[in-house]
């Protein structure tokens, strides 16, 4: 879907062209951005070396 928007673009060099490829470019990241969020891990431990997240242990 964007990559032909884009070559509508390149085709034609309009300005409206390129604004509807730059609007489904910015659809497309949000989406992707958000399934990124839902699918993430949900307590946050891959952030952390040691794999407890937030709530730590303090023995070491």
């Amino acid at each position: 879907m964007t990559r032909d928007s884009w070559k509508d673009f390149a085709l034609s060099g309009r300005v409206s062209d390129y604004l509807k490829y730059r609007e489904q470019e910015e659809r497309r990241s949000r989406q992707t951005a958000a399934a990124a969020w839902i699918g993430g891990a949900s307590d946050g431990t891959d952030n952390y070396a040691d794999g407890h997240g937030v709530v730590s242990n303090a023995c070491r």
